[in-house]
């Protein structure tokens, strides 16, 4: 199998980003030195004409290339103008190409930071039965985390060598003012976004039921895959693969990701905790078979056994909570009477379950993931399930 890694990166600012932060995570001995030791790798940045000459004295360039084969692909500046599009028809052409050879492809963001050894862990998940790994890459302040890293896990002047639990920990330390958006509980008036739901333990750890991943690491070997619409972590896969073939990181003691962005930056929040109509609207026009995606659980750090029950009670609570506005709103009566009774049982057993899990029966865990399939799959209507 060969490997590629494909980043779009332009702009003064996130090219420092990419080369003295990203890249240099990547370059760490675990990383991307190790995976080359076993496959052919190529790596592939877009970038603007303009831009080319940064990379082209760029000492992390120049150490990349020891490592793989550095391919750079030109864009207009007129096509950034719409980011995710433009990301969307990059990662559909690189996945095409790839889908011939029997190859793995990486798809990063220039700002993506990455723990020691996270390229080789994330390519063990791809088997034969696993085509996709999932991550939530969660939001980092960028002027914070990047003084961390430059200053006490430089190994050299172009790698940066930070293991798992130390990134878990500067992250919890440093968590985007963004992040709030989506920390539960909310009092009625609070901003609110649902594509994350976080709840915060004592200790700083995370839980998280998440709308959104981002599809890291593909393996489209021989499938015929379809246009992207927007970008790969809006529903994408789940468009070509199924449910499956498609790994969630529920555990993240053995690799990390993070995105950085600057303190300043901001992104509005979908209205009111308890503003149902915009609630409504964000997920009218959202890619439906993300639904699923709220059926895992994610730890970030550690979380004590009693806060770990409250938690997945609470969520369970603002599942059941948005599904049952979204019916509301549609006016559709005869759904919401036809799944009312399901909803409530799917609440009750899945609340029951998440405080009393070491001693349910196999027979009753296989019924509570029944009831969430065929509630998300005739409401949202998701698709690939098998």
């Amino acid at each position: 199998m060969r490997v590629k890694v494909v980043v779009p990166v332009w702009g003064l600012d996130y090219i420092n980003t990419f080369t003295n932060i990203s890249l240099a995570t990547q370059l760490s001995e675990n990383n991307l030195p190790l995976i080359a030791k076993k496959y052919e790798v190529e790596y592939v940045i877009y970038t603007l004409k303009s831009d080319l000459s940064f990379f082209e004295n760029s000492e992390s360039v120049k150490l990349l290339r020891k490592f793989s084969n550095v391919r750079f692909e030109l864009i207009h500046k007129f096509q950034t103008k719409n980011t995710y599009r433009l990301y969307g028809q990059i990662h559909f052409r690189e996945l095409k190409k790839s889908s011939k050879f029997d190859e793995s492809v990486f798809l990063i963001n220039s700002d993506f930071v990455f723990s020691d050894g996270f390229f080789s862990q994330t390519l063990k998940e791809i088997k034969k039965s696993i085509r996709v790994v999932n991550i939530v890459c969660p939001r980092a302040n960028l002027e914070s985390v990047s003084s961390i890293l430059q200053t006490k896990f430089s190994k050299s002047k172009n790698t940066i060598k930070v293991n798992t639990n130390n990134l878990t920990s500067i992250y919890l330390r440093n968590i985007h003012k963004m992040m709030d958006y989506h920390m539960l509980p909310k009092a009625p008036t609070d901003e609110f976004l649902p594509s994350s739901l976080m709840w915060k333990a004592r200790n700083g750890s995370l839980f998280i039921r998440n709308f959104h991943f981002h599809p890291i690491l593909i393996y489209p070997n021989k499938i015929k895959l379809k246009q992207i619409k927007k970008t790969i972590d809006d529903g994408y896969v789940y468009d070509n693969f199924n449910k499956s073939e498609i790994y969630i990181q529920e555990e993240y003691d053995k690799y990390f990701a993070i995105e950085l962005s600057k303190e300043s930056q901001s992104y509005k929040p979908v209205g009111k905790y308890d503003d149902y109509l915009n609630l409504f609207f964000y997920f009218f026009t959202q890619i439906k078979s993300n639904f699923i995606n709220y059926n895992s659980e994610i730890v970030i750090g550690k979380i004590t056994r009693k806060e770990l029950g409250d938690f997945r009670l609470e969520s369970e609570r603002e599942i059941t909570r948005l599904v049952t506005n979204y019916l509301y709103v549609t006016r559709k009566y005869n759904r919401l009477i036809r799944f009312h009774i399901l909803i409530k049982a799917y609440w009750f057993f899945a609340a029951y379950f998440s405080k009393k899990k070491a001693y349910f029966p196999n027979f009753m865990i296989e019924l509570l993931l029944g009831m969430h399939e065929f509630l998300v799959v005739k409401i949202f209507k998701v698709k690939n399930q098998s």
